[in-house]
């Protein structure tokens, strides 16, 4: 879609802190997830995606929830694309 979609940006926080109009704070639930480190820029991110969803489907597994990703290490870190660190997590049910 090239417009009128939603984006979630979470970040860890030690606490919560005053809410604003476009500033909410959540706790996400525990939940079982399929996730997936990828190494290096973000081109080829999809294929983190497609082995993820993949290895879910062939042992037995749906999505439950949207995916996410939490950016360990990039540019505001490392200089080096190569070092950058990505973990893909897609929350999933047992079929």
């Amino acid at each position: 879609m090239e417009k009128n979609f939603i984006i979630e940006y979470g970040q860890a926080v030690e606490e919560a802190g005053c809410e604003t109009e476009t500033i909410r704070f959540k706790e996400l639930e525990s939940v079982p997830a399929v996730c997936v480190l990828h190494k290096g820029d973000y081109t080829n991110l999809g294929e983190a995606y497609q082995f993820a969803f993949g290895w879910a489907l062939e042992h037995g597994y749906e999505v439950s929830a949207p995916p996410r990703e939490q950016y360990i290490h990039g540019v505001w870190d490392r200089e080096n694309p190569e070092e950058w660190l990505t973990e893909v997590q897609i929350p999933v049910r047992k079929l």
